[in-house]
């Protein structure tokens, strides 16, 4: 009996960091949604990284260039690869259509445009993903899925200030989701965290 319930845990564990390594996958796949790659069209205010191709110049700086009128942006390459000779420029905008001018002469066109869809499904995705966690959590009585549904509110809230929620303009009204997810974020981090501790120092 007690062999048997030795590796009803094992069972138990191994089910447990499965499940946390692919929840740790879809907070990575989170994260990385805030600052990718930029795509011929954008979403306002969405924070992507401009690559260029291996490029030979003088002076390495860039100019964006709103709707075929105005430049509103002169700066400087950062280095993306050495080996290569590649750069790359945060990109991060209003609506619009904007021309990248670099120093070789070479541009491409990015259009801002709202996409709010896209936006929300990942909110509500990442909110069934923290209730989930929760109550797997409680369920199976494991601080581990608490803590990393505590870990995964922060990073809702960091998308909120960054990023913003499609149709909110309240700047108060974000602010103060913002504020009420991070306390729920540090306590579902700490509560368990402590009683986690408070088991190691009690076991022999």
């Amino acid at each position: 009996m007690i062999i048997l319930n030795g590796w009803v845990v094992k069972i138990k564990k191994i089910i447990i960091l499965s499940y946390s390594l692919v929840v740790l996958i879809s907070l990575c796949t989170f994260v990385t949604a805030l600052l990718e790659v930029c795509e011929d069209i954008e979403t306002p205010g969405n924070a992507c990284m401009l690559i260029t191709p291996p490029i030979n110049c003088d002076v390495y700086n860039y100019s964006i260039i709103k709707d075929n009128s105005s430049t509103i942006i002169n700066s400087y390459l950062t280095n993306f690869s050495y080996t290569d000779s590649m750069y790359y420029i945060n990109f991060s905008q209003s609506a619009g259509s904007y021309i990248v001018k670099l120093c070789d002469n070479t541009t491409s066109i990015i259009k801002v445009e709202n996409n709010e869809n896209t936006q929300l499904w990942i909110y509500i995705s990442a909110i069934l993903l923290f209730l989930t966690l929760l109550a797997l959590g409680y369920y199976l009585r494991e601080g581990t899925f608490i803590i990393i549904a505590g870990m995964l509110s922060l990073i809702i809230a960091l998308s909120l200030v960054t990023v913003g929620f499609p149709g909110l303009t309240d700047t108060f009204l974000r602010n103060g989701i913002v504020i009420i997810l991070c306390g729920i974020g540090f306590y579902f981090i700490l509560a368990p965290s402590l009683e986690l501790i408070q088991e190691w120092k009690d076991s022999p």
